[in-house]
């Protein structure tokens, strides 16, 4: 009998839980295109939307959080690169660079989606457009700096007007 061996898999902020959030973010805000900076910022908002004058937070308060946002952006990358495999996002070349956009099918992925956990992200995700969907790239930056610093912003290299 072959012996499978075992692997330490981590479900905790891998490609697969990020790219699900992002895709969700990003179903919220179908048919408008974000790019990456967006996305880092948007996603840690909605899992610490208490922070932010929502709902309760999905993820717990834990101490150093306003440091995550600086290591999401490679995370976001490969959840992206991990639902562009399977075609539920795909890229926007654009005036204002790459941008990510939830295709027509994804919304048939994510109805499907029925825990706890997935639907108040939708809801957390629907609370993030009516909030901070219309903000300018500049008031939006405001927030995230009030939050956590302007050294966190600073870490994110993509400065921009917009998208």
């Amino acid at each position: 009998m072959e012996i499978i061996e075992q692997k330490n898999i981590n479900i905790f902020n891998s490609p697969l839980e990020v790219g699900f959030r992002v895709l969700i973010i990003l179903d919220a805000f179908y048919p408008r295109s974000l790019d990456l900076t967006y996305l880092t910022w948007f996603d840690h908002l909605v899992i610490n939307s208490a922070d932010f004058g929502g709902e309760s937070s999905l993820h717990p308060k834990i101490p150093f959080r306003v440091g995550e946002i600086l290591v999401k952006r490679n995370l976001i990358k490969d959840g992206l690169e991990l639902m562009m495999k399977y075609r539920l996002i795909h890229i926007v070349n654009s005036n204002n660079g790459i941008l990510y956009q939830a295709t027509d099918e994804s919304n048939f992925v994510i109805d499907l989606i029925s825990s706890e956990y997935g639907i108040n992200l939708k809801d957390r995700s629907n609370w993030l457009l009516n909030t901070f969907g219309e903000k300018s790239f500049s008031e939006l930056k405001s927030v995230i700096e009030d939050k956590l610093g302007k050294w966190n912003v600073e870490f994110q290299n993509s400065y921009k007007d917009g998208v």
